[in-house]
């Protein structure tokens, strides 16, 4: 799905002035950094650790709950990924 969407449009449908919209991004963004190592990878090499961290802190200061909740519940990015 991420090689036809691509990783630039995923992060601009983070910042879409459609909250459903960045609810559905970070959804995908979740389940992709709680699944395989391989797209775990492919994530980070793409978005960069940095940038994928600065879109977590920001969504985790919004005032709608639902952008909260789709970064902030769930381990939305493994530890392991920090470890070094």
């Amino acid at each position: 799905m991420l090689n036809e969407l691509g990783y630039e449009q995923l992060m601009r449908l983070c910042e879409d002035e459609d909250v459903g919209v960045q609810e559905q991004a970070l959804s995908v963004i979740r389940n992709v950094m709680t699944g395989e190592v391989r797209s775990i990878g492919l994530m980070f090499d793409n978005i960069g650790a940095t940038r994928l961290m600065k879109l977590i802190v920001d969504k985790l200061g919004s005032s709608y709950p639902e952008i909260v909740a789709a970064v902030g519940p769930s381990p939305f990015i493994p530890l392991v990924a920090f470890s070094g």
